[in-house]
């Protein structure tokens, strides 16, 4: 125990700003314990590591009265840095050393988190049972203690740490009465020198005795009783007075002067009063010796102690004197009657002795004082009923209930009504008495919720309406929705709830009118704002209406509404509710809701099956007043701009799982021109125009006169066969005429499971195309052109070139033509990625190609590597090849037809050529006429060590490419536009043919690309 204490008070250092005065002090304030016990051992210097004095126990022993706010502060801080395994260190009884304001403002639930259960105890010990975050209402106490476990065999625990012999009694949250009383003892405990001296006091050796004479001698004394029990009276001599009471004292002392000083009158009192050393033992919290005034009491003696343990007896506390019992002290009689008259007065060498705690009870419920008990023995319900402070205001005294472990351990529950003699049932150890309480159900009332500015039960009364509870929009809080309101009920001998829905503003416009219904008893209205959380709202009603479900009735009373609304979510299925009721449950549709077709899937859980309909959410639509909702609904709302398919999975998923072989899933599918082609379910008479409807109508180049339904059918002999059916055109199967239930217009035309219909698009119709002219023409910009338009027609309708033109350097990119390069350099990085791979992985198993050196391979590896990042990094640009100049002039067999998306770029006149590639300063150079290409090079510093001389080529500004032909290189026919490609030489590290396939169309896109830069093309 010394060394545990030792380390607690390590850890504390420089934390306790206002701790109780150190066992040490207490000499100096005459409450010393001399020896034994913890307390005296905490105390020890070689418990704490240095002197007494020099701890932060003593030298900060007086701030806790004090208001030294900051101190208090830096303390929290302090102990909030601490770590858990630190603040766990501290033994419990060190916290009640701790300030009550540290404490007060350490105690957060994240703080109690690092405490043991013990130290979590003491802490709400020392602030009363609880703290500021951790206080509960008085009526989730009171349910709190209902459940409290039953007492269990008693065990031995160490004196002043919590104990558990009373089963779950005071680990559950109970607390133990009266233990209020030393929850916050006094940091010191002065001598009591303040008050009369009673007049049995016994006179000791150290008493002084204060005698003031006057008459014939006119003298004052101070007489202090010395070891022999004698003082010495200067006149009369030595004269016995120990171990007389004050009275017989004072008695004696006057009777002598007045005979031996005679004309002398005396007055006497006691002075300075001796102190003496008792002992206080047993289940305390500090047991050991100390000394106190000699005019304390018992209870003086249990708080210089700390007080009574959680171990302790209340009841049974003795005083013995000389080895026999001289006192019992019973501190019921103090906390339930304010009596101290057995609180006997100490004397030298009494030992005070509390016993562990005896026989108790726990009264829960409609109490008072609900608490733990302790038991003197022989009490009664009513007994312990009065201890609690008798029954609540709503305690119902007949249903009171004992909940006791029997003697085969068995928990069992007895009725006990302390109002009869029968019920008024004798007590035993570990008993937990429960009062119930009242049903706290307002049978007679009328609750009004939610969106209201005063939320509060109204009185029933025969006759009272909607109107009468609230009269006007003004009893709501702002933005209160007035067309969306629920009266909700109970009925039946069941109780089930039945929910109403209505229109606040109409019961407002015409009071007692049609909606303004005649409440009922336990009615409650639910009022509602736009502030987006009417499913929160609504959930505790949704959650009743779930468990309150018929018997008869397999779907909960609850609708669901999804999609584009203002609030989706769960709501109550209200009487009569139509699909109307439904939209305004959930305020409204969006803007952007699909008003021509939602639906309603609708589960029938006995068949298992699903069935949905079409329902139109137009504000003239029929179906808003006369479709009906069914309990499960889901109303699907669709957005105008948005996918159905997500919104749709989960019903097409439980379509699919109801199918079977004669019976093919309720499904249709939509194709072609209409916005969101895909699978639906198939409606309740289903029709083409239904389901176009449901697929977000049509698309703009649809034909509504011509449609094509794919029927998949079997007939009686099981065979599957397929029938396609044109509505169009009036044909089945190129041309067998309609049946007589297929001779229906178009749109009307009823569906079946699995029919696929597809929406034609108008004959010759025609997406707008359109091409960009660029650079050098006169009127650039953006061109539709009609189908089989020619590019020299829109060059012609754009004025034609302007003189600054270069037609032979023009550029046409396409962008079918730009995707498929696109494609094509995703599978080459593929191929790269894959021998990357390849060339590792036999470079680890040692399987290279015995022909290549290590160093080769290496070099191979890495080049491929760079050549692929490259290649990450360039897109396709979709050039087209053209001649221009015979394209002006119209010539079949050089102009193209245009595509939407075409781009034209064509660079005025040009002055320089471009080198590019592996020479030393890639660069361009003004075009001198005569020049070959080898000029150009050397004026670009000539050939790196990485260049391939054979294989120099040059891209004309047309685009064209000019190879290696004999004699080219040499050849002056250089012109303006060119580039002039120097290429890397792969033969030095052995290349594979895909290096070459790659070198070649990385280099020849990198330079197409550079080149469309340098003409501002892109």
């Amino acid at each position: 125990m010394m060394k545990r204490t030792g380390i607690s008070i390590a850890l504390m250092a420089g934390l306790m700003v206002g701790l109780v005065a150190a066992p040490s002090t207490r000499a100096q304030d005459a409450s010393t314990p001399i020896s034994g016990g913890s307390a005296a051992a905490s105390s020890a210097p070689g418990a704490m590591g240095a002197s007494t004095h020099s701890t932060p126990i003593t030298s900060i022993s007086g701030v806790n009265a004090g208001t030294n706010s900051a101190a208090i502060s830096s303390a929290v801080a302090q102990f909030q840095a601490m770590t858990p395994d630190q603040v766990q260190a501290i033994p419990p009884d060190d916290i009640r050393k701790i300030p009550t304001d540290v404490l007060r403002q350490y105690a957060t639930p994240d703080n109690l988190a690092k405490l043991s259960p013990a130290q979590q105890a003491m802490v709400r010990s020392v602030l009363g049972g609880g703290t500021q975050q951790n206080q509960q209402p008085q009526q989730n106490q009171q349910q709190d203690q209902q459940n409290q476990g039953k007492q269990g065999a008693s065990q031995a625990c160490p004196p002043g740490e919590a104990c558990q012999n009373k089963g779950d009694q005071q680990s559950s949250g109970s607390r133990r009465f009266g233990s209020e009383l030393f929850s916050n003892p006094p940091s010191t405990f002065a001598p009591v020198a303040d008050i009369p001296v009673p007049v049995n006091y016994i006179v000791g050796p150290g008493d002084t005795v204060a005698v003031q004479l006057f008459g014939n001698q006119n003298n004052q004394f101070d007489l202090i009783v010395q070891r022999d029990g004698f003082i010495q009276f200067p006149s009369l001599g030595p004269i016995q007075v120990a171990g007389l009471t004050f009275d017989v004292m004072r008695q004696q002392l006057l009777s002598r002067i007045s005979k031996q000083m005679i004309g002398t009158e005396a007055s006497i009192t006691l002075g300075a009063l001796r102190s003496i050393q008792i002992f206080v033992v047993g289940d305390v919290r500090h047991p050991g010796a100390y000394t106190v005034s000699s005019l304390s009491k018992m209870l003086n003696a249990l708080f210089v102690s700390g007080g009574i343990a959680d171990t302790g007896s209340y009841r049974r506390i003795q005083l013995k004197r000389n080895g026999q019992p001289a006192a019992v002290l019973d501190l019921y009689d103090l906390l339930l009657k304010g009596d101290s008259s057995r609180d006997a007065q100490l004397r030298p060498g009494d030992v005070i002795f509390v016993p562990p705690v005896g026989k108790s009870v726990t009264v829960a419920g409609g109490v008072l004082r609900p608490a733990i008990y302790e038991l003197k023995g022989g009490e009664k319900v009513s007994d312990v009923l009065d201890y609690a402070g008798g029954p609540a205001p709503n305690a119902f005294l007949s249903l009171t209930k004992i909940e006791r472990i029997a003697a085969d351990d068995r928990h069992v529950v007895l009725d006990a009504n302390p109002t009869s003699g029968i019920g008024n049932l004798s007590l035993q150890d570990g008993d937990v008495v429960t009062v119930n309480t009242s049903l706290e159900r307002l049978d007679r009332m009328v609750t009004v919720r939610g969106y209201v500015n005063r939320e509060q039960p109204v009185q029933w009364r025969s006759g009272l309406h909607i109107s009468d509870v609230v009269a006007s929009a003004d009893a709501l809080k702002p933005l209160a929705d007035l067309n969306f309101a629920l009266l909700v009920r109970a009925v039946g001998r069941d109780q089930h709830l039945v929910v109403y829905q209505f229109k606040p503003q109409d019961v407002f416009q015409h009071p007692h009118g049609p909606q303004d219904w005649v409440l009922a008893p336990k009615d409650e209205l639910r009022f509602f704002g736009f502030d987006g959380n009417r499913a929160g709202q609504l959930s505790d009603l949704i959650a009743l209406l779930r468990l309150s479900g018929r018997a008869d009735e397999l779907a909960n009373p609850i609708v669901t509404i999804s999609g584009a609304v203002q609030e989706p979510g769960e709501y109550p299925l209200t009487e009569g509710m139509t699909l109307s009721d439904a939209v305004r449950s959930a305020i409204s549709v969006n803007k952007t809701a699909w008003l021509d077709a939602g639906l309603v899937v609708r589960r029938d859980l006995r068949a298992n099956t699903v069935k949905v309909f079409e329902v139109s959410l137009r504000p003239e639509s029929a179906d808003l007043s006369q479709f009906k909702m069914a309990p499960g609904d889901n109303l699907l709302v669709f957005a105008v701009a948005d996918d159905r398919q997500a919104l749709l999975a989960d019903v097409i998923n439980r379509i699919q799982q109801q199918a079977r072989p004669n019976e093919p899933a309720r499904l249709v599918k939509i194709t072609g021109e209409v916005k969101f082609p895909g699978d639906y379910p198939l409606t309740e008479d289903a029709d083409v125009g239904k389901l176009v409807a449901l697929a977000g109508g049509y698309t703009e180049p649809a034909y509504p006169y011509s449609y094509e339904v794919t029927r998949q059918t079997i007939d009686d002999q099981g065979r599957f066969s397929i029938r396609t059916i044109d509505l169009g055109n009036q044909a089945i199967d190129g041309g067998k005429g309609l049946s007589p239930g297929e001779q229906q217009s178009a749109n009307d035309f009823a569906l079946q499971s699995r029919d696929t219909v597809v929406v034609r698009r108008q004959p010759g119709y025609q997406e707008a195309e359109s091409i960009e002219l660029r650079g050098e023409v006169r009127f650039p910009g953006l061109y539709r052109a009609r189908r089989g338009e020619t590019l020299s027609e829109i060059i012609k309708r754009a004025g034609g070139l302007t003189r600054f033109a270069d037609p032979s350097a023009a550029i046409f990119t396409r962008q079918d033509l730009k995707e498929a390069e696109d494609q094509r350099l995703q599978e080459i990085q593929a191929d790269m990625e894959r021998e990357i791979a390849r060339m590792a992985v036999a470079k680890a198993n040692g399987n290279g190609n015995s022909n290549d050196s290590g160093s080769n391979s290496t070099a191979q590896q890495a080049l491929l590597a760079s050549l692929s990042d490259k290649l990450a990094k360039l897109h396709g640009v979709g050039r087209l090849v053209i001649d221009l100049p015979r394209v002006m002039k119209a010539d079949p067999d050089a102009d193209v037809e245009v595509h939407d998306g075409d781009v034209l770029v064509v660079p005025a006149k040009r002055q320089e050529v471009l080198v590019l590639g592996e020479v030393n300063y890639p660069t361009s150079h003004r075009v001198r006429p005569g020049d070959s290409a080898r000029d150009y090079i050397n004026r670009s510093g000539g050939f790196t060590q990485a260049a391939d001389g054979g294989r120099v080529y040059i891209i004309r500004a047309n685009g064209e490419v000019t190879a290696n032909a004999v004699g080219w290189f040499t050849s002056r026919n250089i012109r303006p536009g060119d580039t002039i490609v120097v290429p890397l030489d792969l033969d030095p590290v052995r290349p594979l043919p895909l290096f070459t396939s790659i070198a070649q169309i990385a280099g020849q896109l990198a330079i197409t690309a550079a080149s469309l830069k340098v003409i501002g093309a892109f």
